[in-house]
Order: C-alpha cells, then sequence, then structure tokens
C-alpha cells in the first residue's frame, strides 16, 4: 500500500505505475498538526555548548510558505530544481517544506562534496539556487560552472 498514489495501470512486466497525488502529502500532515498543536515543538536542535534553535509547528508551516512565496515572486516553480548543500538543522527542513510548496523539486547533496564532485553535479543539474552554510559556502572555492545556468 503506498499512502498518497494512485493505481493507474501495469506495466509488461507487471510492475504497478503510480501516480501521487498533486498535493504532497507532507503538507496535509503539517497543517493538521498546526490546526491540533499549533505551539507544540514541530522542529528542535540542540547546540554545541548547551542552546537549542526551536520551531512551532506554526512557525515552521509559516516560514515555509513564505519561503515559498519569495520563491515564487522570483520566477521559481514546477520543476525547478534547487540545490540543497547544507548539514541538516531546523533552517534545512523549513526550506526543504518551503521549496516543495513552491512545486520546484528539492535536490540535497552530500555536504562532503569537495568543489570537483559539486562542480560536476551542478552542471549536470542545471540549478538556478543552491541553499547552503556559511560554511559549506567557504568550501565552495575551486567550484567552476562549465555552462551558465538558465534564466
Amino acid at each position: 500500500h503506498f499512502t498518497g498514489a494512485k493505481q493507474v495501470g501495469r506495466s509488461a512486466g507487471g510492475v504497478w505505475k503510480r501516480r501521487m497525488q498533486s498535493t504532497p502529502l507532507i503538507f496535509e500532515e503539517i497543517e493538521k498538526a498546526v490546526g491540533l498543536y499549533p505551539e507544540h515543538t514541530a522542529l528542535l536542535q540542540l547546540l554545541d555548548g548547551g542552546g537549542e534553535v526551536r520551531y512551532t509547528f506554526r512557525q515552521t508551516l509559516s516560514l515555509a510558505r513564505n519561503l515559498s512565496e519569495a520563491l515564487r515572486e522570483r520566477g521559481f516553480g514546477r520543476g525547478d530544481k534547487v540545490v540543497f548543500w547544507a548539514p541538516l538543522s531546523p533552517h534545512w527542513v523549513i526550506a526543504y517544506l518551503g521549496v516543495l510548496y513552491s512545486g520546484c523539486v528539492v535536490v540535497p547533496l552530500d555536504v562532503e562534496y569537495g568543489s570537483e564532485e559539486l562542480s560536476f553535479v551542478l552542471d549536470e543539474l542545471d540549478s538556478r539556487l543552491v541553499f547552503t552554510t556559511r560554511r559549506c559556502a567557504a568550501r565552495r572555492k575551486g567550484v567552476r560552472r562549465r555552462r551558465p545556468s538558465s534564466p
């Protein structure tokens, strides 16, 4: 059983083809959580030194929607590839949700990629946007795009 998928046919090899619903189910679940537990913690990161970063379900959804709107205002939309080259954090999750909300495709990359691997992947993906951190961006020196990104 595949939640959110609908059976649409069978190929010659007997493999079921499935078509996903147009609305990603994760948003339905987050919206339910906002309705039921708006001020409960949705995302938590414990920081070195004892601090923490915490977002409620309401904050998480609001920030994701804000990012989605900002992306759409800048011409990003369905099918555009957005690279994530950053360690996991609450900010990563919020950006991930915002990118999905905008209709774009999230392409997560290993933060351990060096400049050669990153150059290759960025050229192959033809992505117009990379979400990263200062630490990853500092390691980006030497990354050369062989072809310009599309407008």
